[in-house]
């Protein structure tokens, strides 16, 4: 099973959803300033089994609640800013990890990514302000990060 919700302006996620199996959750959404949300707003929890989680913004990605997978891959991509709250956590088993900010990527200090597949890929065209990225096997894990500006730790 997939679930592929599709706007050409804003999508707000309050729903929790669980795929089974091999399913994979893609949602993407366009820009519309007209509504001052202008993106993907994650308000509820998207779970998967072997399934894949893409979220595509052409504008913000605001995630507060939690993104987990089994054995899939998650993917965050935004023309702007994305946002991650202390609730906006990113767990997957054995898969990748990516989030590509046009703007700013802002990890809460409480949000984690953890990832046990091989990589973990962070790029923003702004700033990148780190909360925890946590890797379940340090031999075999890589992360990699790039920014425009700075890197930050919301930690420290």
């Amino acid at each position: 099973m997939s679930v592929v919700p599709s706007g050409t302006s804003d999508e707000v996620i309050s729903i929790t959803w669980t795929t089974g199996g091999t399913g994979t959750v893609y949602l993407t959404a366009g820009d519309n300033d007209a509504t001052g949300l202008n993106g993907i707003s994650l308000d509820a929890q998207i779970t998967t089994v072997d399934g894949d989680v893409l979220l595509s913004s052409a504008d913000d990605i605001v995630q507060t609640a939690l993104i987990t997978t089994t054995s899939g891959d998650v993917g965050l991509i935004a023309t702007d800013l994305i946002s991650q709250s202390a609730t906006g956590d990113i767990t997957t088993t054995s898969g990748d990890v990516l989030v590509d900010a046009g703007g700013d990527w802002t990890m809460n200090a409480d949000a984690t990514i953890t990832a046990g597949g091989q990589d973990v890929l962070g790029q923003a065209g702004g700033t990148i302000t780190l909360g925890v990225i946590s890797l379940t096997n340090a031999t075999a894990n890589r992360v990699a990060l790039s920014a425009g500006g700075s890197i930050l730790d919301a930690n420290a």
